[in-house]
């Protein structure tokens, strides 16, 4: 209802797109009904068409963008997808201001799909840069907030792939 009293367009139009987008993505991960994740990733875009350059919120709607073709990934394992979420992510990191919680998590999520990108593929460069996204998140993290057990939980899941793929018991070391 409160989106369609809003002018399309406005920033609060683009606030509300942008909830609807995360409710919509909730459901999804709810229901599993891929229908809402496609209408999310509507709502995101419909979002960052109308805010404007340079706004606090457009880095937050660009990695929720981002989250969504992750899961999208996971759901219908196209490639297409981790390619789409990490030049979000990235965009996103552009904007977000650098070393902030919210900069490490996006960074994080980057890493995370890079993460799923090297499974996919098995291109070492990927868990590469995995790791250097989850150690750039954490050093911007400070331990114990929010988003950092997560990321350097994943930090080690990476840090153990390498060992798997290449045998090199410093990475085990690493991971523990």
């Amino acid at each position: 209802a409160a989106l369609g009293a809003a002018q399309a367009g406005s920033p609060d139009w683009a606030r509300w797109q942008a909830g609807r987008g995360t409710a919509l993505a909730r459901r999804y991960e709810a229901l599993g009904r891929v229908a809402d994740l496609e209408a999310a990733l509507e709502a995101y875009a419909a979002a960052l068409g109308a805010v404007p350059a340079g706004s606090p919120d457009w880095a937050g709607i660009q990695a929720n963008r981002g989250n969504a073709l992750a899961r999208r990934y996971e759901a219908q394992g196209r490639v297409e997808d981790l390619k789409a979420a990490l030049k979000a992510y990235d965009q996103a990191l552009g904007a977000a201001p650098a070393g902030s919680l919210d900069w490490a998590g996006i960074q994080g999520n980057r890493g995370n799909a890079l993460a799923r990108r090297y499974e996919a593929l098995g291109q070492d460069e990927d868990l590469k840069a995995a790791l250097k996204a989850y150690d750039q998140a954490l050093g911007a993290a400070p331990a114990g907030s929010p988003n950092w057990a997560g990321i350097q939980a994943n930090r080690g899941t990476a840090l153990l792939r390498r060992y798997e793929a290449h045998g090199q018991v410093a990475d085990l070391e690493a991971a523990l």
